[in-house]
């Protein structure tokens, strides 16, 4: 008998012994391939998400008869073992309401070293599993690289070389790829397009990262005066480089530009400014792409093998077709091409659209001394207080009291998509919201429609799914609630020479009409370079499936070695590691493309599936 079923005082040095039992007691089980074992060792609501690890893709699995399948099924081709408590002493802890032990754990399969996490729950005298994750961290042969002391031992480091290149030289020449291609290329420099060339820059996997801006960082310092990010500076880190303490809470876009431009160059990153992406066609025999670019002026053709669309969650813009928008003597525009609030001083301006980028417009408006603002909301928006919102939903993970980021990323990875927005997303909205009352009761009054969405699935259901607008408030609440911006509800039914006309008949003269209408889907990002018969076959980008996962990014996109990376700042540093390693997995010969045809097809070999 070991410590999975005994019951005991809860001390730290019983929880170790309970995980440990526990994992004595799984291991043992899957090395003699008793799952009936297996069975008993998890709860009959059990969840498991999976990053690459037993699948090789980024799965979830809920409930003992399908997790104790997929183990039957995976764990015999992957030789998973070496299941044991991995370093910091496992505590017990309370979730949902649940007594449980959450810990750290390590593993091996016969291709790569594997990290999870498990959180165990005593039911009915016996210690079950809960929640577990299972996570690809390295494939054997293929660590990620770091400096060593014993580096020194290097002949580089000892051994005279005639006429040696200077490092600005070997970086010159990496960056140029003049005799020869990158492995991976990279559309898009803004926080995805970084991130997952500083993952591939250590795993040794050659990329070139583009971009049509004219300076690394303009995505964010050319954009509205007063802009900052709406998320915390402690969730939008970036892997391997800290933010200084003192960074501001919520780091100004123009701050963002200059980071962005410092982290290629910290990590030393391959990246083109001034090029853009002409086409791109895909040969399935040779496994690379013919890709088309601009740069500065000069056409030149790239070969590379994988093609990774980094262009952010936003497609091309969303504008609603408005009868009359060509009699409108005023100025139309999308939020995107805001120039700032300053630039409206005196004028009279609407606002479509109550998210994110509608209510920052109109937050901008006001504080650069528009004349008068009225924004137009279409459906509800959820919106929370950042004073009562940020510490209940980012407190534990993303403070400066919060552990490691990459034990952060990892605990906030293993909680399966499904299981935050059934479990975990609905009471913290409702404590938000009871908190935030008066705020909420406020926006109301003045006719602005807040609520906790679908479920009260709140802030997480509205920005996993994209489905509504959602607002960390930031001081345009109070604006709306002391009437200093006007809150019409409805449409713009139409345009005339002076104004518009909203869907209940009223009307108004406006200078300005600014649509925060959203985007279309990330997926059209790859029409006008890839064309129709490779876009029609990629999955739609975002949103969450079927399988319980995000749709179409950090996994295969449905087109052979064509990948999507879009998310906010946390979402793609969590998941980035993987999609880096399905990359190397595919060119090591480790894991099979998706999509390609019977015929080009024979020469692929997937080990472990």
């Amino acid at each position: 008998m070991t410590m999975t079923d005994v019951q005991s005082a809860e001390t730290s040095a019983c929880a170790s012994e309970i995980v440990s039992g526990w994992l004595a007691d799984f291991g043992e089980a899957v090395a003699r391939r008793d799952f009936e074992t297996v069975g008993d060792l998890l709860l009959d609501d059990v969840w498991w998400r999976d990053l690459l690890a037993l699948t090789w893709d980024v799965q979830t699995f809920r409930g003992r008869e399908k997790v104790v399948a997929m183990l039957g099924d995976r764990i015999a081709g992957v030789e998973a073992a070496g299941f044991a408590l991995e370093g910091a002493t496992p505590e017990f802890s309370e979730l949902l309401g649940e007594r449980i032990i959450e810990t750290f754990f390590t593993f091996t399969t016969r291709e790569a070293h594997g990290r999870g996490v498990l959180r165990l729950v005593n039911h009915n005298g016996q210690w079950r599993a809960w929640n577990v994750l299972s996570s690809m961290q390295d494939l054997i042969g293929h660590e990620e690289a770091s400096t060593s002391i014993n580096d020194v031992n290097r002949p580089e480091y000892r051994t005279p070389v005639p006429n040696r290149a200077t490092w600005s030289e070997k970086r010159s020449a990496e960056r140029e790829f003049a005799d020869f291609e990158p492995t991976v290329l990279i559309i898009g420099a803004g926080h995805a397009g970084l991130m997952l060339g500083a993952r591939l820059q250590h795993l040794g996997v050659s990329h070139l990262i583009v971009d049509k801006e004219e300076r690394l960082g303009d995505n964010w310092r050319l954009r509205y005066a007063g802009l900052s990010l709406h998320d915390t500076k402690w969730f939008c880190r970036f892997p391997y480089l800290e933010y200084p303490d003192n960074f501001p809470l919520y780091i100004p876009s123009e701050l963002m530009g200059d980071w962005i431009e410092s982290y290629v160059n910290f990590m030393q990153l391959n990246a083109w400014v001034r090029t853009e992406v002409k086409s791109a066609t895909f040969d399935e025999r040779e496994r690379r792409w013919t890709v088309t670019v601009v740069r500065e002026g000069i056409e030149r053709v790239l070969r590379p093998s994988q093609l990774v669309f980094a262009t952010g969650m936003a497609g091309k813009p969303r504008v609603p077709e408005t009868p009359g928008a060509d009699r409108f003597r005023g100025e139309v525009l999308h939020s995107s091409r805001f120039p700032g609030g300053r630039a409206y001083a005196g004028k009279k301006a609407v606002v479509v659209g109550t998210g994110s980028s509608g209510l920052d417009v109109v937050q901008s408006l006001y504080e650069g001394g528009a004349e008068a603002v009225t924004v137009l909301q279409r459906g509800s928006t959820y919106v929370m207080s950042g004073v009562h919102g940020v510490p209940i939903f980012f407190g534990q993970f993303w403070s400066e009291t919060g552990p490691p980021l990459e034990d952060a990323d990892l605990l906030s990875n293993s909680f399966p998509l499904e299981f935050m927005l059934e479990k975990v997303a609905p009471p913290a909205t409702r404590a938000i919201a009871e908190l935030d009352a008066d705020l909420l009761a406020g926006l109301n009054a003045a006719g602005f429609e807040a609520d906790t969405g679908k479920g009260d699935e709140g802030l997480l259901g509205a920005a996993l799914n994209l489905s509504r607008g959602y607002y960390i408030d930031k001081g345009c609440t109070q604006l709306i609630i002391n009437r200093d911006v006007r809150v019409q509800r409805g449409e713009i039914a139409k345009f005339t020479e002076n104004g518009v006309v909203y869907s209940d008949g009223s009307s108004e003269d406006v200078d300005l009409v600014v649509f925060a209408t959203g985007w279309e889907n990330t997926r059209e990002m790859a029409r006008p370079i890839c064309g129709d018969e490779v876009t029609d076959r990629l999955s739609p980008v975002w949103g969450v499936g079927e399988d319980g996962e995000l749709r179409g990014t950090f996994c295969q996109s449905g087109y052979p070695h064509l990948w999507f990376n879009v998310g906010s700042t946390s979402v793609v540093r969590g998941m980035v590691k993987a999609l880096a390693l399905q990359i190397l997995g595919v060119e090591k010969g480790l894991l099979t493309p998706k999509g390609l045809t019977e015929g080009s097809a024979t020469d692929s070999v997937r080990v472990g599936g």
